[in-house]
């Protein structure tokens, strides 16, 4: 009787797992680089209204540190690289941004004022960085 207890308690426990840690559990590369994409997904739309409320370059900072904080331990090194310089390319657009305290508004429409102003050259190729960077993620894991 005290083992069929002892049995029922372990299956108990085993099953009370953290959903959160099974859904974490990443077994494969490819399981790993979809789970970033779709988390990058998810940030990049937070990302994209931030800028709404606070200034862009906090938006950026905040986008940055939740990317820093995924999870690339299974994913490939080229990926997981190309990844790491796109964050510090978000972070070098913060050179312009910072100019720029008070625009509000949604990112790309911040970024199409910007890209008017007397910063745009420079402003254009930190924009390119974040794409350039973006298409070696791309290409990293093909």
């Amino acid at each position: 009787m005290k083992s069929i207890q002892i049995f029922m308690a372990v299956l108990f426990l085993l099953g009370c797992k953290n959903p959160e840690e099974k859904a974490n559990t990443i077994v494969s590369k490819d399981d790993c680089i979809k789970a970033v994409f779709e988390k990058d997904s998810i940030l990049g739309n937070i990302r994209n209204h931030s800028s709404e409320k606070i200034s862009l370059s906090e938006t950026i900072t905040n986008y940055s540190n939740d990317l820093k904080k995924l999870d690339f331990s299974n994913c490939p090194d080229a990926f997981k690289l190309a990844f790491h310089e796109h964050i510090d390319a978000w972070i070098k657009m913060k050179d312009i941004t910072n100019k720029y305290p008070s625009l509000r508004g949604e990112l790309h429409a911040i970024f199409d004022q910007i890209e008017q102003s007397k910063d745009s050259t420079e402003f254009k190729l930190h924009l390119k960085g974040i794409w350039d960077t973006w298409t070696q993620i791309e290409e990293s894991y093909k």
